[in-house]
């Protein structure tokens, strides 16, 4: 068989081909830039604050929060003293944080001024937030859009809740007051306004399934926000940039049930004569210790966390009995809801004496116990057996210490 060569490309018709050749390879290195341009665009976070000129806020802590929410693993500081401020960050995925407003007569985070919000950062989009110090709109972007649509009905309710708090107290004042009957009308308006709030995010999550900007609002459901995930389509719950928020805060819930239940669960058997359950946990130094390795003197688990103000504040009063009994009694610190840093913190801090174990996050000694708040104090006699329980800073605990410790 004859082959038959090809006819040889004249210049002309070769130069064509490598301008065609140098045009592709500019369109897909342009192509690649734009892509590369809007996808980082779309990576970008913005915040945007205005502030009115006679507001005493001057600043604002931005935290970007950890998955577990134990840590912050970003934050910036804004000055507001030029009452407008703009802040972009790239972002991977959306975040939960918090926004928190300050004055600068305040001294730190722990005394925030105006409000602490709990916010979610998504990239691509941009928050904008308008306020006086006082009373704050949200806007921006698609999503932040419907977070401001919650956040005004909000503060319409937040509004005439002070106004009406405002007159009560005004009427306490007064010197013929009836103040039990006002305190009771007081406590009303309180649980009234709960419901309305709840029920005002409820009802935006029934009325707009698709909102992904309803993530915001659930923490603030508190008990209906199985209600308002319920709500929400199955496209946010499950496949939007929210869904593992959403996801997060489903497990949390059913976590929150099976406490709340095995702390109803123990109640019956948490009583004072009934055998203290035993348990082991690590200690300040890391090893096991285990409770009734105690026995054979009057022992007080204290349920405590750094973030209990009641707790802290009972610290110094702990300290001067443990030290008037020595050697006659031992006190357990069991802590709980933090983080082991700062528990550790806190123990060096305050500088406690006494012996110390971390209920880790998923630990169940409180629910074993049935404490339900914080301080929570039981007595253990030394047969190992509840003498005492003591709930909150109550000076009993320590007239109770007297009696079986002379």
């Amino acid at each position: 068989m004859c082959s038959h060569p090809l006819p040889p490309k004249d210049k002309n018709e070769n130069k064509n081909d490598k301008d065609m050749k140098t045009t592709k390879k500019l369109t897909l290195l342009v192509s690649l830039l734009t892509s590369a341009i809007w996808t980082n665009a779309q990576e970008n976070f913005t915040l945007t604050i205005s502030t009115s000129t006679d507001s005493k806020v001057d600043r604002c802590i931005i935290a970007v929060l950890s998955e577990d929410k134990e840590n912050i693993v970003r934050s910036d500081t804004l000055d507001l003293q030029g009452h407008y401020v703009q802040l972009t960050r790239h972002l991977d995925k959306a975040a939960e944080g918090m926004l928190a407003f300050l004055q600068s007569e305040r001294s730190s985070m722990a005394a925030m001024a105006s409000m602490a919000q709990y916010m979610v950062f998504v990239p691509g989009e941009k928050l904008e937030i308008r306020g006086d110090g006082t009373s704050w709109e949200i806007g921006g972007s698609t999503f932040y859009q419907q977070v401001g649509e919650v956040k005004s009905q909000l503060n319409a309710l937040e509004k005439t809740y002070k106004e009406k708090l405002n007159s009560y107290s005004e009427a306490l004042e007064a010197a013929e007051a009836d103040k039990e009957a006002l305190q009771t009308e007081m406590h009303k308006v309180y649980t009234d306004f709960r419901t309305q709030y709840v029920q005002t995010i409820t009802e935006y999550a029934w009325q707009h399934p698709d909102a992904e900007g309803t993530v915001v609002w659930i923490p603030y459901a508190a008990n209906q926000s199985e209600a308002v995930i319920a709500a929400l389509s199955d496209r946010v719950r499950n496949e939007s940039r929210v869904s593992p928020i959403i996801q997060r805060a489903i497990k949390e819930n059913a976590e929150k049930k099976a406490r709340q239940e095995a702390t109803e669960a123990a109640k019956s058997k948490i009583t004072e004569g009934a055998e203290a359950p035993d348990f082991t946990l690590k200690d300040i130094h890391g090893r096991n210790l285990t409770l009734s390795s105690l026995r054979g003197k009057h022992v007080v688990l204290d349920f405590w966390g750094s973030w209990c103000g009641w707790c802290i504040k009972g610290m110094p009063r702990m300290k001067e009995y443990y030290a008037k009994y020595a050697g006659k009694f031992e006190i357990l610190g069991i802590d709980c809801n933090d983080t082991e840093e700062k528990w550790m913190k806190a123990v060096a801090e305050h500088e406690l004496p006494w012996r110390h174990v971390y209920n880790p996050k998923q630990g169940t000694v409180p629910q074993t116990y049935a404490v339900q708040g914080f301080p929570t104090k039981f007595v253990i006699d030394p047969e190992g057996r509840i003498a005492k329980i003591f709930v909150g800073e109550s000076e009993d605990f320590y007239n109770y210490l007297d009696e079986v410790l002379k």
